[in-house]
This record gives structure tokens, C-alpha cells and sequence, in this order.
């Protein structure tokens, strides 16, 4: 049996540290766990919004550390999904979980990218419809800013997909709608129905700071379900050509608006996203090659499902269109 006096320094320091992190968790937990049995007395089974009860929230999140509450965040997200609201005797500690994760991200304390990517896979909603849909996904994204998204990201984002699938509210659909962008660009998801698998797989085989410059344009994408490009982002998708070089857009532009003529093609809701990038990037790029590539669109043959699809394009070509005669006309 090990003696306490045969304990190296070394391992008596780490034991101490790891029993000091589980120690300051105890605290906010236990305190937490007070403030959840204090409402259950108050109010019992019955199924009672718990407004007059915000400030309450808003005044026990702002008294704990900053850096104990990702953690207590993440707890929030693991009870809030096992909880069943619909059962009188779980109501109440389901809403004080959710009052507790929209309390916890209002505050935006600093994470982690390991817990920021936790949040992002355990976070659940049953509605939707707040304003705490978007910041498990823009916490995480915040590492990504400059750098290449990756498999743990990929994964993460595909949990808090599913999560959502159920859920119809207006923000929550955009939400999907960015994680599917995001999913888009795994390697280990080829959409083989959709015509942007050509570019996926051109993606997977580019040189590791091509297939970057590349991704971080697809990556420039609008939830604006106009057919126009705002001026800032016309700006950004400039900065963004410039790495990728004109020649290289024009090449690669040309390779994936080839369209088989005896075939009809399909876009998925990703694939349009990305197409729409590339149409709008070529008025960016300011070079007349790409207009006649462009214009293959009017010529394919597209399945029922894709004519929505379709119909997107062509008015994002039909405003770049109109653009670059503008631009002819008054130089």
C-alpha cells in the first residue's frame, strides 16, 4: 500500500489541483441545485412560467466566477436534454435550465475551444424561437475565424443538427440552414445527388493552403435570401479572390459550371448556397471570361426538385448581369 510520505511532490501537486477544479465545480453546482429545489418548494408541480423569477437568475450568474460558468452551462445543456417538460414534476427544473443556459450566454463568458465545441454538440432546444439558438454555434465558430474548419468542428455541428430537426421556429431554421453549410465542406460527407460534389471532391485532392483560400470563400456566405450581394460582402469576397488568384477562379469556375447535356441535374439547399457564392464572386472578380461560364446555367436540364434551386441562380445571374452592364455603361 502506498504511503502518503512516498508521494513524489509532483504527484501530490497534481492530485491537490485536480481536487481543487472538482472542489470549485461543487460549489456553483451545489449552490445551483439550492436555487432549483428553492423553486420547486415555491411552486411545486404546477407548470408556471417563471418570469417574475428572471432577475433571480440574472443575479446568481453574475455572482459566481466567470470561469465556473462554462461549466455550469454545459451541466445546464446535459439536464436540459433528459428533462421532460411535458411531466408537471420535471416543468420546473426544466425551466430554470433554460432561463439558466439563455442567463449563461447573454453573459458570453470566456471558454475554451474543448468547451466551446461541448456546447455546441449538447446544446437542445425544444422551441427555438429565442435568441440563444445562434450562440452555440457562434461560440465555436469564433476559433475558425482564420483557420480551417476540422472533424471535431464537423462533428459537433452535426450533433446540434440533429438536435434541431424537430424545431420550426424562424431562427432556429437559420441556424440549420448555417450548419448545413458548415457540414458541407466534411470531406467525409460527399453529397452524391447534388452537382457541387464536383467541388467537394475537388476540394479533398487541392494542396492544403489552396483547398484554404477555397473554403474560406465558400465560407463567405449570406443567410440574405435576396438575389443581391450587400457592398460588404462584394468587399470581403474581393480580399478573398485575391488569394485564390483571377486565372485560378476562372479555371475552376469553368470546370464546375460544366453541365451534362443528357442529364438532369439536382442542387441540394447547400450546394445553391455555394453556387450563388460563385455567381456573385464573378462580378467581384471583374473579369469578362466569366459571364459566358456563368450563362451555362440558362441551358441545363434540372430535376423537379432543383427548380427552386434553379430559380435562385438564375436571379442572383440576372442581378450580376444587370451589374456588369451598369459597370460597361457608365465607364
Amino acid at each position: 500500500m502506498t504511503k502518503s510520505s512516498d508521494l513524489s511532490p509532483l504527484a501530490t501537486d497534481t492530485s491537490s489541483a485536480q481536487h481543487s477544479a472538482v472542489s470549485s465545480m461543487l460549489v456553483p453546482l451545489q449552490a445551483w441545485s439550492e436555487l432549483v429545489m428553492s423553486l420547486r418548494r415555491k411552486y411545486g408541480d404546477r407548470t408556471v412560467w417563471l418570469n417574475e423569477e428572471y432577475s433571480r437568475f440574472a443575479d446568481f450568474a453574475a455572482n459566481l466566477p466567470q470561469c465556473e460558468l462554462p461549466s455550469l452551462l454545459i451541466h445546464a445543456y446535459q439536464r436540459y436534454r433528459v428533462l421532460d417538460f411535458k411531466k408537471n414534476e420535471e416543468f420546473i427544473e426544466s425551466a430554470c435550465c433554460s432561463i439558466l443556459i439563455s442567463t449563461i450566454l447573454r453573459l458570453a463568458p470566456p471558454v475554451s475551444e474543448a468547451q466551446a465545441l461541448t456546447i455546441l454538440r449538447i446544446a437542445h432546444h425544444h422551441c427555438g424561437h429565442g435568441s440563444d439558438v445562434n450562440p452555440p454555434l457562434d461560440l465555436a465558430l469564433s476559433f475558425y475565424e482564420h483557420r480551417p474548419y476540422n472533424i471535431e468542428l464537423f462533428d459537433a455541428a452535426n450533433c446540434y443538427r440533429d438536435s434541431l430537426k424537430r424545431v420550426r421556429a424562424i431562427a432556429a431554421m437559420n441556424t440549420k440552414r448555417r450548419l448545413i453549410w458548415i457540414l458541407w465542406h466534411d470531406p467525409r460527407r460527399i453529397e452524391r445527388s447534388c452537382h457541387t460534389c464536383l467541388i467537394q471532391l475537388a476540394l479533398r485532392t487541392m494542396p492544403e493552403q489552396e483547398k484554404t483560400n477555397w473554403q474560406m470563400l465558400f465560407r463567405h456566405n449570406s443567410l440574405a435570401l435576396g438575389t443581391k450581394a450587400g457592398k460588404q460582402w462584394l468587399l470581403k469576397s474581393g480580399e478573398l479572390l485575391e488569394k485564390i488568384g483571377i486565372d485560378e477562379f476562372v479555371q475552376r469556375l469553368d470546370e464546375w459550371f460544366t453541365f451534362p447535356e443528357h442529364e438532369e441535374v439536382a442542387v441540394g439547399n447547400a450546394g445553391c448556397a455555394m453556387l450563388r457564392t460563385l455567381i456573385w464572386c464573378g462580378l467581384v472578380a471583374g473579369d469578362k471570361r466569366t459571364l459566358p461560364i456563368l450563362r451555362r446555367l440558362r441551358t441545363v436540364s434540372w430535376k423537379k426538385s432543383s427548380l427552386g434551386a434553379r430559380r435562385k441562380l438564375c436571379s442572383a445571374l440576372d442581378w450580376v448581369e444587370a451589374s456588369q452592364q451598369l459597370r460597361l455603361s457608365s465607364s
